[in-house]
């Protein structure tokens, strides 16, 4: 194994486990709020909850992983599923036209799916042939990300934008993701599907000049098999990335700012958004193929179990 492989999953053990230390301390610093005379939160109504957003991707994670049919719900009822109910256990939903078990789980409004969500419904909404990307990008792009009035999202939103477009393709697909900590510098994920074949060099004009002797090394292109894994994978630190952002643009003197960690054109957040509204209503499990009718669209439940 490389020193630099190595190293890589020495640092994601670390975001990983400091972003749980995160998440605990939110669980505890509610509930302390709760118990106050003085303060009160919204808990499951709150925007882009991170502890319900969490909990509501690894539900949705298990079930699949048990070949179940998964139920996408919406209503009143408390975000939690059905079936984790001891009495609903014995008696469990048998979708006729499959023979499997079915698992609803109540997953709230658009306006208030967390970043995993978000991402999910973003990349299942895709069509033709979707792949992962990471970008590490150049020093000057970053600072010129931090000053931007457009904020970091929004600025390599608009490069993402303009050198697709240069290239040949005005209306890629693709949503991103910011990951930053304090051992290791803001970087990209993401999902694209692109009419273009070659991407990588799009992604690295993006990505813009860095130290790197090689361009391969600076931006990772591969087919996605398992968006569920995908997602779960990049959307492992919101907190902690949030917190560095923060912390950097403080160290910059530049004021604060409660920006979006996700990028994404307008088409595929439209798409998202309908997608995941429509299965929210529809009562029907996750389908075996989202991916339209264009050649090439990806199954989602092969992609979720790795297939």
């Amino acid at each position: 194994m490389s020193q630099n492989l190595k190293t890589n999953r020495l640092i994601d053990k670390f975001v990983v486990e400091w972003e749980a230390d995160k998440l605990l301390a939110t669980k505890i610093a509610r509930t302390r709020a709760r118990l106050g005379y003085k303060s009160k939160v919204a808990g499951a109504s709150s925007r882009r909850d991170p502890i319900e957003d969490t909990r509501i991707f690894q539900l949705i994670w298990a079930s699949i992983d048990k070949g179940c049919d998964t139920v996408l719900a919406s209503g009143s009822k408390p975000l939690v599923p059905r079936w984790k109910d001891k009495i609903y256990l014995k008696n469990k939903e048998i979708n006729p036209e499959t023979g499997k078990e079915t698992r609803t789980i109540w997953v709230p409004d658009w306006t208030h799916t967390g970043d995993r969500l978000k991402l999910l419904a973003l990349g299942a909404s895709m069509t033709g042939e979707v792949h992962a990307f990471t970008i590490k990008l150049g020093k000057r792009q970053i600072e010129a990300a931090y000053a931007s009035p457009r904020g970091f999202v929004g600025y390599f939103t608009e490069r993402m934008k303009r050198a697709f477009s240069k290239a040949g393709d005005p209306s890629p697909q693709y949503a991103f993701i910011l990951e930053a900590s304090p051992v290791h510098e803001v970087h990209i994920h993401g999902i694209i599907s692109s009419s273009i074949s070659k991407v990588r060099p799009i992604l690295a004009r993006v990505g813009g000049e860095t130290d790197m002797a090689a361009k391969e090394r600076q931006v990772d292109v591969r087919k996605i098999y398992n968006l569920m894994g995908w997602a779960r994978y990049i959307a492992k630190a919101p907190l902690m990335t949030a917190d560095t952002l923060h912390w950097a643009r403080k160290k910059r003197s530049l004021p604060e700012r409660r920006d979006t960690l996700i990028g994404a054109p307008t088409s595929s957040r439209a798409a998202a958004k309908a997608w995941y509204q429509a299965q929210r209503k529809s009562g029907s499990p996750i389908p075996m193929n989202l991916g339209g009718s264009r050649d090439g669209a990806v199954s989602l439940l092969d992609t979720l179990k790795g297939k």
